[in-house]
């Protein structure tokens, strides 16, 4: 069987074999030309009889005049130590040119070997215990974000979206590739302006805190868990639509199906790297940190979904902030279809809010009554209200309330007194510590 050998690597070891036989060949001349050299000069002898006939009235008279004996003696001749000294001294003194190691163009770029592997110069190549661990880029990301952060607090303004610290949209180049077309040729329309925080904030609307305030109405968990979980595989399906439409890059990872994709901090962190400085974010129409942002904050969903707690399902507000966070990231995504039923998944929250708001409102002319028994079979998120009310009301004592939200609660406040007296008188008495 034939062998094929490069020819650039054939030419590259043969160059190389003909420099080192030059070094040593250049090693020996310079080994005699440092012994002749001892052989010329005069032994002390020779310096002191011409020493001694030079006398003080006389000339100056050159050694080189004087009858030069041809033989040295013998413990006047250099050793071979000495000799290597010499050469050796005599290779530091002089300039030797620094041999240079083979290389290789190609293109543009030039190559050398490195571990038997041509490698371009232009990258720095570390050994293995010179590289950064994975705990040593987290630190260094650490100490980023925490520089960004104090540089956002130095230079705090109005118009600030409290994100300034993330990566900007990158730099597009607009300068025409042909140089020798015309003016009218090199005007290129203005890209299209992409969506910020503020405006995903205008079509998001208001939260339902404003409405019901403080996190006292519940609805039921069943329901509101429903409500997260589908609104978390409509962020699946957007990110893994995203992936084929805008980021190829990232197909490989997400190929499989919606169901592969993971919300989670550093799986988020693996798909777009830290920052997001990993692909281009701003490609789906949107600022590149307001991308960025939108993705960070379904982190939260998925961690209340894969780690529930008692009473969050239940709340109103906590769930309306996740269905908003999900909203908002399909907006910054421009998945106008998917938006739509996120938001009517909202429009159904405020109506189970209201009506559980109602159900226990139509009972206040009830319970004022003196002696009124209400036979109510409540639910178990209307209980949760009650005692969230009976605990503001007598531990609290309304500590850090407005005076307009506690107005809201007040019918709600009597029928959950009302509550109390037939199934928990407890609740209406402050608990003695014992201080």
């Amino acid at each position: 069987m034939v062998k094929i050998v490069n020819s650039q690597t054939a030419k590259l070891a043969e160059a190389q074999k003909t420099i080192a036989e030059y070094k040593k060949k250049n090693a020996a001349l310079q080994l005699q030309v440092s012994l002749l050299q001892k052989k010329s000069r005069p032994s002390s002898a020779q310096r002191t009889s011409v020493g001694s006939s030079t006398s003080s009235g006389d000339s100056y008279k050159s050694p080189h005049s004087e009858k030069s004996v041809c033989s040295a003696k013998t413990y006047d001749r250099p050793t071979r130590a000495s000799a290597t000294r010499a050469a050796e001294t005599l290779k530091k003194t002089r300039p030797v040119e620094k041999a240079k190691r083979g290389e290789a163009h190609f293109g543009d770029e030039t190559y050398v070997y490195v571990n038997e592997r041509p490698m371009p110069t232009s990258v720095k190549y570390l050994p293995g215990f010179m590289q950064k661990t994975e705990s040593s880029r987290a630190k260094e990301i650490y100490r980023a974000y925490q520089a960004r952060l104090v540089v956002r607090k130095g230079n705090d303004s109005d118009d600030s979206d409290g994100r300034d610290w993330f990566p900007t949209t990158p730099r597009r180049d607009t300068t025409p590739s042909d140089t020798t077309a015309s003016k009218d040729d090199a005007i290129t329309p203005p890209a299209p302006s992409l969506r910020t925080c503020q405006e995903l904030n205008l079509l998001v609307g208001e939260s339902i805190k404003y409405l019901f305030p403080r996190g006292i109405v519940r609805i039921c968990s069943d329901t509101g868990h429903k409500m997260l979980v589908n609104a978390h595989r409509i962020a699946q399906e957007a990110f893994h639509d995203a992936c084929h439409r805008f980021w190829p890059r990232l197909w490989d990872q997400v190929q499989e199906g919606p169901h592969v994709v993971s919300l989670g901090r550093q799986e988020i962190a693996s798909y777009v790297g830290d920052f997001g400085d990993r692909v281009d974010l701003s490609l789906c129409g949107s600022d590149h940190s307001t991308v960025y942002c939108s993705l960070q904050g379904l982190v939260p969903l998925r961690n209340r979904i894969c780690h529930p707690e008692t009473g969050t399902f239940q709340n109103v507000i906590a769930v309306d902030g996740h269905l908003r966070d999900v909203r908002y990231f399909l907006l910054a995504l421009g998945d106008e279809e998917r938006g739509k039923r996120v938001k009517s998944m909202l429009d159904d929250l405020r109506r189970l809010a209201t009506e559980s708001f109602e159900q226990i409102s139509l009972f206040q002319h009830l319970a004022i009554l003196p002696e009124s028994q209400m036979d109510v079979p409540w639910e178990l998120h209307h209980v949760k209200m009650f005692k969230a009310l009976l605990y503001n009301d007598v531990e609290c004592d309304w500590r850090g309330w407005d005076d307009e939200d506690k107005e809201k609660y007040v019918g709600l406040l009597d029928v959950a007194r009302a509550w109390a007296l037939e199934n928990s008188p407890s609740l209406l008495h402050p608990v003695d510590i014992g201080w």
